[in-house]
């Protein structure tokens, strides 16, 4: 799957369509309603800290997310949230697509998030990060 499809899958879920199933039989559904409208850059700036990162989880400050994404703090805050609540199923086993495992403040006051992606997420987007890995021949 190419990260425009894959990208264009999630936005079909976070706009509402709950019905949505991908070619392996993974069905993608958002719980609950979130009051914010910036899910896709905030979504797209951590696909892109995943992608030039070397690990499944991702440590950042909620101040550089927001500056990424181009929104204030409070509505990267929000999407997070809201990104929190979307969950991956596939055969009664059901996944979120991303989970916050720990938000810290520092002395200094900065808020910084520590996300892991899905097993399914990490491994598309690992397919776009690492395509010499993938090849068959």
């Amino acid at each position: 799957m190419t990260r425009k499809a894959m990208y264009r899958m999630i936005q079909a879920c976070l706009m509402g369509r709950t019905d949505y199933v991908t070619e392996e039989g993974i069905s993608i559904y958002q719980r609950g309603t979130h009051e914010t409208t910036h899910l896709s850059p905030v979504l797209d700036a951590l696909i892109e800290c995943y992608l030039t990162g070397t690990t499944r989880s991702i440590h950042l400050s909620l101040h550089t997310l927001a500056i990424t994404a181009g929104v204030k703090p409070d509505e990267a805050m929000r999407a997070l949230l809201a990104l929190s609540d979307v969950f991956l199923v596939s055969h009664h086993i059901e996944e979120r697509l991303l989970k916050i495992q720990q938000i810290d403040i520092d002395v200094m006051r900065t808020l910084s998030v520590h996300i892991t992606f899905s097993a399914w997420l990490s491994y598309h987007l690992d397919l776009i990060r690492h395509p010499e890995r993938h090849r068959v021949g």
